[in-house]
Parts: C-alpha cells; sequence; structure tokens
C-alpha cells in the first residue's frame, strides 16, 4: 500500500526482490523524470558495513588455540550469530560449507562465559539456536559492552 500511495505521486519505488537480482552490481541507474535526469544509486556492500561497525575486523591477527566470542552475518537473511571459538575463521568457513552467505564480521579475546552473557542479554531477539535478529541498537550494545575484550592481544 505505501508504493502504491508514493507512485500516485509520480515517486519511483523499487522491491528488495528486485534489488536482490542486482546484487552483483555497485550502482544502478533509474531514470527520473520528475528531475528530468537519470540518478545512479549506489549500493552497500552489507558485508563491509556491518564489518565497519566494529574495530576489529583485522581477522589476520586471528590467534587459533584461544578463547574468542564473535559475531557472524548471514548475509542472505541478516541475521546475526553470537558465538565461541578457538578459531573463528576456521568456524567460518564450516558454516559457510553449509550456507555460503555467512561471514565473520567482528571478534574478540574473551572468556567462554561471555557468549553466554551475551546471549542472555539478547534473549528477546533469539531466532534459532545462536541466530539472532538485531539491529544496529543492539549491534551498538554489544560493541559497548566488548570494549574490554582487546582483540590484538
Amino acid at each position: 500500500r505505501i508504493r502504491s500511495m508514493f507512485e500516485r505521486f509520480q515517486i519511483l519505488t523499487v522491491s528488495s526482490n528486485f534489488i536482490e537480482k542486482l546484487s552483483d552490481f555497485n550502482s544502478c541507474s533509474f531514470i527520473a523524470p520528475q528531475f528530468k535526469k537519470i540518478v545512479t544509486v549506489n549500493f552497500i556492500d552489507k558485508i563491509r558495513f556491518y564489518r565497519s561497525l566494529f574495530e576489529n575486523n583485522d581477522f589476520t591477527q586471528i590467534q587459533p588455540g584461544i578463547d574468542h566470542i564473535y559475531l557472524m552475518l548471514n548475509s542472505r537473511n541478516s541475521l546475526i550469530k553470537i558465538g565461541k571459538s578457538n578459531n573463528p575463521s576456521y568456524r567460518e568457513r564450516t558454516l559457510q560449507s553449509q550456507e555460503p552467505e555467512i561471514h565473520l564480521i567482528a571478534y574478540w579475546l574473551a572468556p567462554a562465559n561471555v557468549e553466554k552473557q551475551l546471549h542472555k542479554e539478547f534473549t528477546a531477539k533469539k531466532i534459532r539456536g545462536e541466530w539472532y535478529k538485531l539491529g544496529f541498537a543492539e549491534l551498538e550494545k554489544i560493541k559497548v559492552l566488548m570494549r574490554v575484550y582487546d582483540a590484538s592481544n
């Protein structure tokens, strides 16, 4: 209904299904007759955007064999996995074998019990297993909570 209302006012609307079909491109151009020009819309790289929310996305610094708390993004449905592993990069690859759209977005050197604390904190946002539907406010909260754990130690 909202799209119909906008289109009555000659405002171009585009469905998310249409944008998904264009996901291999960096931008898309639309003819905008009300402005008498072609408008280019740049797409945001979802993985890069989520990683930019956190300061610790240099994944070459991961120290295998030490407990890490990590966040992974399923770029297909935007669910966030809160997990623990002694090698988050390897865990990412094992999950990608089941669903290739999963990407590591942040990690911290932290005790294993921190994972349970985060799970408890976001129980209301849990979708299934360790997967959560987290908005930017919740991601910012995680960022603040995890500041005490420096991933480069």
